[in-house]
């Protein structure tokens, strides 16, 4: 069903005729549309972890178009959501060895959760950062949102844990698999998946991969 949507969407998208507002509706619902169809990927990957059927196939890539692509698609939502939202590049451009599908969706998850908790007033900010550090490349997606309190910072890989404190600070709840697949990705990667908090004021969550193939 799901892929009948979005092809039905997709055809409304191909009609130039739509109104201007029309034509932004449909383009938002096809949007949500893909969003959905990735978390359904997500569920289905996590129990293939759950039996050891999930592969990486890495191949070597440029990291910084790889993450600037995902920057831009995020962009939008960003200037909607009046947040102020940065990319920042501190490497020589190394290409590294990654499965552009798996890792794209740990970044997209961190940057989904960085935008959901965080402030839409006009001040808040997030930023994606990338830079190296002697044989690894560092990937950090930072915000000034809510935060995590330390308590709790434990509890945020566990499968379908979510924190009841930022649960009640956003409309949109999430499904408490996001942070446990990504970790698990990245561990796949032969990387690290850390975080850093401080409430209210500065949160970062680090992937650490080898810029070598392992």
């Amino acid at each position: 069903p799901i892929t009948l949507i979005s092809s039905h969407l997709e055809l409304l998208i191909g009609n130039h005729e739509l109104p201007a507002p029309l034509y932004e509706n449909v383009r938002r619902a096809l949007g949500n549309t893909r969003k959905l169809r990735a978390l359904l990927d997500e569920f289905i990957d996590l129990r293939k972890q759950e039996f050891g059927a999930v592969v990486i196939r890495a191949s070597k890539n440029d990291i910084v178009p790889f993450l600037h692509e995902i920057f831009l698609l995020f962009s939008e939502y960003a200037a909607q959501c009046r947040i102020a939202f940065t990319f920042t590049d501190d490497t020589s451009g190394p290409a590294v060895w990654f499965d552009p599908g798996q890792l794209g969706r740990a970044v997209n998850n961190l940057l989904s959760n960085a935008f959901k908790y965080t402030s839409k007033d006009g001040r808040g900010a997030v930023e994606l950062s990338v830079r190296e550090e002697q044989d690894r490349i560092l990937i950090a997606v930072t915000d000034n949102g809510i935060g995590i309190n330390t308590r709790n910072i434990h509890r945020i890989w566990e499968n379908f844990w979510q924190d009841p404190e930022a649960n009640s600070a956003t409309a949109v709840k999430g499904s408490g698999i996001g942070l446990h697949y990504s970790r698990e990705i990245v561990a796949l990667h032969h990387g690290e998946l850390c975080v850093e908090s401080e409430p209210g004021v500065r949160t970062c969550f680090s992937i650490s991969l080898p810029v070598k193939c392992p």
